[in-house]
Order: C-alpha cells, then sequence, then structure tokens
C-alpha cells in the first residue's frame, strides 16, 4: 500500500512491466538497487537512507518491543540495507558482499536507536557479507547469522563424510582465522528455515536408515547421530538456535506442502522414548550454558 501510493504504472525495466515506485516515493527506491541480480528482489526496494523509512522502521521496531513485549529481532538479509550503487561493486560480485560504508551506518544507525531505547533487546543479522564487513559489525555487538556453511558441516559431521572436521569448527565459531570476531557473537544452527531438516537427510539420503522402516533399531541409530552435531554445536560459545521440533528429530521434507507452507505439529513425538533422549539432551546442555561462565567474551 505504501508503495502504491507513490507509484509509476509505466514499464520501468523489463521485468518489471507494471511500473515501480515512484521518483518522489517517500519510503521506496524506484529502481532496485541489487540491479545485477533479480534473485535478491523481493518486493518493492525500501530506501533506508530516506529519513521517513528511518522513521517507519524506528516506531514498527519499538512497537513490537515495547507493545508485545518482544525480546529482539533477526533481521533478514540485511546487505539489503545498501544503497550504494551496485556498479560500485566489482564485477561478479552480484550479492553486494563486498564492504560498504555506507550501509554499515545505516544498519549502526537503526541498532544504536533500538539499543537506546530498548536496552538489551537482541539484535542478529543474516548478512553474509565479506567477513571484514561480518566483523566490523559482530564487533560492534550484533550476532550475526552464520548461514548455510555450518548447517552442512554438521551434516558431514553426522553422516561420516568430513575428512577433515575442523571445517565443523572453523564454519561455527567465532574466532575461528576466517571471522576473528572481538565477542562470541556468530549464530551457527544445526537446522534453520533455510536447510533441509537433519533427520529428514539420514532417513532418505545416508545408508542403512530408511523411513519406510518403523523398528526401534532404525529410529535408534537416527536419533544418535543427531545427538552427535547437537551436541557439538551447542558446546560452541554464542548465541544458539533449535529450530522448531529440532529438539524431537523433527523429519518432515522442507518442501512438505510447499517451501513455506504449514507442516504437521507433532507434539507426539515427545512421547516417544528415544526422540525425548535427543529432548533431554539438548535441555541439559542448554542448563549447562546458562548456570555456567563457559564463556566470558559473549557480549
Amino acid at each position: 500500500v505504501m508503495a502504491q501510493m507513490y507509484w509509476d504504472s509505466n514499464p520501468c525495466v523489463s521485468h518489471k512491466p507494471n511500473g515501480c515506485p515512484a521518483s518522489d516515493n517517500p519510503w521506496f527506491n524506484q529502481f532496485h538497487k541489487m540491479v545485477r541480480n533479480t534473485a535478491g528482489h523481493w518486493g518493492v526496494d525500501w530506501n533506508h537512507e530516506s529519513e521517513h523509512t528511518q522513521a517507519f522502521m524506528d516506531r514498527a521496531l519499538d512497537f513490537w518491543l515495547q507493545e508485545y513485549q518482544f525480546d529482539g529481532f533477526r533481521f533478514d538479509f540485511t546487505k539489503g540495507f545498501g544503497q550504494t550503487d551496485p556498479n560500485d561493486f566489482p564485477v561478479g560480485d552480484e550479492w553486494a558482499s563486498s564492504f560498504n560504508a555506507d550501509r554499515i551506518g545505516l544498519l549502526k544507525r537503526m541498532t544504536n536507536g533500538m539499543w537506546a531505547r530498548n536496552p538489551s533487546s537482541v539484535v542478529i543479522f543474516e548478512h553474509l557479507a565479506n567477513n571484514d564487513e561480518d566483523k566490523e559489525l559482530a564487533d560492534f555487538g550484533i550476532s550475526m547469522w552464520s548461514g548455510v556453511g555450518h548447517h552442512n558441516d554438521v551434516k558431514g559431521f553426522i553422516f561420516g563424510n568430513n575428512t577433515d572436521n575442523t571445517d565443523i569448527y572453523n564454519s561455527g565459531i567465532y574466532d575461528a582465522p576466517a571471522r576473528n570476531f572481538l565477542f562470541a557473537n556468530w549464530m551457527s544452527y544445526p537446522e534453520s528455515h533455510d536447510e533441509q531438516r537433519l533427520a529428514y537427510e539420514l532417513w532418505n539420503f545416508y545408508g542403512g536408515f530408511s523411513p519406510t522402516d518403523s523398528s526401534a533399531d532404525s529410529l535408534n541409530r537416527v536419533i544418535d547421530r543427531l545427538k552427535i552435531g547437537w551436541a557439538f554445536n551447542l558446546l560452541f560459545p554464542g548465541p544458539r538456535m533449535v529450530w522448531q521440533f529440532g529438539e524431537l528429530g523433527y523429519d518432515y521434507d522442507i518442501n512438505f506442502n510447499g517451501r513455506t507452507g504449514e507442516k504437521p505439529v507433532r507434539w507426539d513425538y515427545y512421547d516417544n522414548d528415544k526422540r525425548r533422549e535427543l529432548y533431554q539432551l539438548i535441555s541439559k546442555l542448554f542448563y549447562l550454558r546458562n548456570n555456567y561462565d563457559l564463556y566470558p567474551t559473549s557480549p
């Protein structure tokens, strides 16, 4: 609706036959900044340099934090805050990952305001830029979302495919040489909304397991493999995440009922003794983290 209030209905580019935001739209760019890569277009493109967009963002964040007592936010694709002409990035950098001071300034402005008005609120960025930019934001105190790399390394670990298990360390920890963050705020995880469920992959793509095999032995081996990956990840310093029902070995395809479609809610998994072992292991690991000063470098 905000885009349509100031809209140019004429075709503006070849892939936008129905028009674009008008040049005087107070909130949106007329043309996407990530012009080289239409895979990075999700609706119209916010202009984060606009004072009107900044005021809207600040008020929206405060509303959820204050009215509904949210703890904080995990922001998706924060590279998209950048307003630099993409042609200023190196050729081949279609995802605009190179260091960009303007983008960093916009993100720090938003975060500073959020923390000033809502002390202790949680800020997590799915940024996925080059490490020099990720590190500047991480050392500012923002938790950084690690992306798919660590998931794949955990997967290789529990499948027994990793010949060099240093990868699972390097992809998942804040002070590995590839990151060298000041604080323990690299948020790696075994599963998320963007990755296939580990249990599903064990059932369907790893020899010796079958989703049609209802025997206790088959489920036992799946859960025992999952314990290895979860224990390794959850003992890393920094924030951890358990994606919905991951603590019970959720094993539905990520594309079940469509990629973002509703998935079955399986509270009954807790009634299974073997699945409950995984739940109890994860619970005990979080108890250790929450009750002992294991990671004094956390911000």
